[in-house]
């Protein structure tokens, strides 16, 4: 929900970039409409991507009879625009499902999540939510930002890094 509370049960750090950004360059991306409304956008459009890097203790890791660690994930963009209408978003499940080895070097760091969402130019915010399903546990964030059309229609940079 727009300007909702902040869930903060699960802690991550997140940037939004350009999706042609030299960091997320060969990454794995949708060739077609970024976000269940990309389709009716209007004016310049542009491909961002969310940048998530989520804190593993927060999520409940289940062993399973395989024995890998198993935990599932929803990973949410919204986009609202300056009246706080939403205006496009991404909405996903990812599993994760790590051998012991993976599973001990993960919950030393963090894990990476990449979530490409359309943007036009405009003022709005940006909610990014992160829920642990089999747990009912959720972090996100809400930032505002503006994406100013570019020389040629093309959307200009914007950024963030934050941490709840």
């Amino acid at each position: 929900m727009h300007g909702g509370p902040l869930a903060t049960q699960i802690l991550f750090v997140a940037r939004v970039v350009p999706a042609d950004d030299p960091p997320i360059k060969g990454a794995k991306l949708p060739d077609g409409p970024a976000g269940a409304m990309a389709g009716s956008l209007k004016g310049p459009v542009a491909r961002y991507v969310a940048v998530m890097q989520i804190d593993p203790r927060g999520i409940r890791f289940a062993d399973t009879p395989e024995g890998t660690h198993l935990a599932e994930l929803e990973l949410a963009v919204i986009a609202y625009d300056d009246e706080g209408k939403r205006m496009n978003y991404s909405d996903r499940v990812v599993n994760v499902n790590l051998k012991d080895a993976q599973y001990a070097r993960v919950m030393g760091g963090k894990i990476p999540a990449l979530v490409p969402l359309d943007l036009p130019a405009g003022k709005g915010t940006l909610r990014m939510v992160i829920l642990d399903r089999a747990a009912g546990r959720a972090g996100s964030l809400e930032v505002p930002v503006t994406i100013a059309a570019g020389e040629g229609g093309k959307v200009g940079r914007f950024g963030f890094q934050g941490a709840i």
